[in-house]
């Protein structure tokens, strides 16, 4: 799925068609009659003109609100809410609607600052019980990290009570998650689960030669991602999204898995964004109806 929200869409050449036209024909004039069977080919390249122009133009709108959202990222870096804090005394017992926990894991580089917008639309959602788990990725490989997620993941059931879990990753965040998911026995333990620009396919940059060798496993076709890839791993109850703007991460799916592309935002632009954040507690809420509904038909049973 896609979704147009504030960038490209799929009827870019209709669209500069009419307004290439339009521009230099106010009136409207019979192109047919005037130059005959040139008509089409003008009009054609006029759409190609007008669909060059708006892609342009949305690709520089997508390059500034990516910048700003760096620089709001940089801004907020040191002000992880209490709400958040694995160790907090609020989170554990601030169940709302729902009383599923949601475990929040950031990208590298990051901390647990990086959900402020998001946490804010899961609470008002009905999501009371969130957790953001940090990680610092320059300390320890990554399944040394994916299995300290597990661990401390548990620790968040065990708090909660609750058998399972939403988990939601950033990046390099939503890769942990899957690792943990697909190949240390996550999956009982997870209810949905919705990534964010997680290079589920390989980061480009990190093939390259002078990549620093602690990241060269997110490369294109790395070991970890052939032995992913080849575990019979299930997600169907996975959402991936993707940033239609994402230089980093082009490709953000999983097969198995629902997909959103979001375009007019970038990398960082998915943690900002109504449009994803939407996209997520639709995930979530759609995953608690299902288990209302699974419960409603064991008790008529």
């Amino acid at each position: 799925m896609r979704l147009p929200i504030g960038g490209r869409h799929g009827l870019l050449p209709d669209w500069g068609r009419r307004v290439g036209v339009r521009l230099l024909w106010p009136s409207g004039p019979n192109l047919e009659a005037l130059f005959g069977q040139r008509a089409e080919e003008s009009t054609d390249m006029l759409g190609s003109i007008g669909a060059l122009s708006a892609s342009l133009y949305h690709q520089s709108r997508g390059a500034v609100d990516e910048s700003l959202c760096l620089g709001r990222m940089v801004r907020g870096f040191r002000r992880l809410s209490l709400e958040l804090a694995e160790d907090g005394d609020v989170w554990h017992e601030r169940a709302r609607a729902f009383s599923t926990p949601v475990v929040l894991v950031h990208g590298a580089g990051h901390n647990g600052s990086a959900w402020t917008v998001l946490a804010n639309r899961l609470r008002s959602a009905g999501f009371g019980r969130l957790v953001a788990l940090d990680y610092r990725v320059d300390r320890e490989p990554i399944d040394a990290l994916a299995v300290d997620l597990g661990r401390r993941l548990r620790r968040v059931l065990e708090r909660t009570g609750s058998e399972r879990a939403h988990v939601i990753g950033h990046s390099l965040g939503g890769v942990l998650l899957r690792v943990w998911h697909d190949a240390l026995g996550g999956a009982p333990l997870t209810d949905a689960a919705a990534t964010l620009g997680s290079p589920h396919r390989g980061v480009w940059a990190c093939g390259l030669p002078w990549t620093p060798s602690r990241f060269r496993f997110l490369g294109p076709g790395s070991p970890l991602f052939r032995h992913l890839d080849a575990l019979p791993a299930d997600h169907s109850s996975w959402t991936t999204i993707s940033a239609g703007g994402d230089a980093l991460v082009h490709d953000a799916s999983l097969p198995d898995a629902q997909h959103v592309v979001v375009d007019g935002i970038g990398h960082t632009g998915l943690l900002y964004s109504r449009a994803v954040a939407g996209q997520v507690c639709f995930a979530l809420l759609a995953a608690e109806e299902q288990r209302a509904a699974a419960a409603t038909a064991t008790a008529a049973a």
